[in-house]
């Protein structure tokens, strides 16, 4: 899960073509002010990675039922994301 926050933000960073002058794919996303919204996007997959990894170190199990809605969650707001990054022009 860590590792696809990693990759979106190197999806992000790389040069979006449609421009053809270095203005990356972040850049366009968030030129029209939508840094809050792109940021967010951002934020939610990567605090759901982190609270697995943690959960992960934790010698007492926790219930599995409230994982799912979570992994669901990391996935919408991940390819969300990845459509607001590539779409748009």
């Amino acid at each position: 899960m860590a590792a696809g926050v990693g990759l979106l933000g190197l999806y992000a960073a790389g040069e979006d073509d449609y421009y053809g002058d270095g203005t990356t794919r972040w850049g366009h996303a968030t030129k029209d002010g939508g840094e809050v919204f792109v940021t967010t996007l951002f934020v939610v997959p990567a605090l759901i990675a982190c609270v697995f990894v943690l959960l992960g170190f934790v010698r007492k199990r926790t219930s599995e039922l409230w994982l799912i809605p979570a992994f669901a969650l990391y996935g919408l707001s991940l390819a969300h994301a990845w459509a607001v990054l590539s779409l748009g022009h």
